[in-house]
């Protein structure tokens, strides 16, 4: 069966006090850049500083580095292509995963959220494998990794709406 939600270590004990966030989406079709934007609107509601990224136009080093673990988290929005992969314009970030410090990732506040159909094999294959390199590296999840499935009556609102839910009440706000 394929669950909803992958079984990831979470850090929701961790004192956090975000006050920036960067979010990322890769997309195929426009649905990660949708779910983006409206996790920005309601960030920027919170009172969070946000930056919005294309996967392709950012690097894991620009969003990670230079930043205060303690105030700013990142979350990444992924959909999947062909089989469950990622789209190709995250083939370079995925990649650029192991350039980064690993005592930097073992302190970094990030949360994927992942977008497929469950009528492929490898349902969500690509934001899974996003978050087995970041894990790989020593960060943790401050929420566990969620998977919306197009083929749901609700679409990704079904998983989407009680993992913000999970996030924002994981940062405080």
């Amino acid at each position: 069966s394929r669950d909803a939600h992958c079984p990831t270590p979470s850090t929701m004990g961790k004192d956090i006090h975000i006050e920036t966030l960067d979010i990322v989406y890769c997309t195929q079709m426009g649905h990660a850049r949708a779910i983006a934007k409206q996790i920005a609107e309601q960030a920027e509601e919170r009172g969070l500083e946000v930056q919005v990224h294309a996967i392709e136009d950012t690097s894991p080093q620009a969003v990670f580095e230079g930043n205060d673990p303690a105030t700013h988290a990142v979350v990444l929005v992924a959909s999947t292509f062909g089989n469950g992969g990622l789209p190709i314009s995250g083939h370079s970030f995925l990649g650029r995963i192991a350039l980064l410090d690993r005592k930097l990732l073992k302190s970094a506040t990030y949360a994927i959220y992942g977008l497929g159909s469950s009528y492929y094999q490898r349902f969500c294959g690509g934001p899974r494998l996003l978050d087995e390199k970041f894990t790989g590296r020593g960060a943790k999840p401050v929420v566990p990794t969620a998977f919306g499935d197009m083929r749901h009556d609700r679409g990704y609102a079904t998983t989407l709406e009680p993992w913000l839910e999970q996030l924002w009440a994981a940062f405080g706000l």
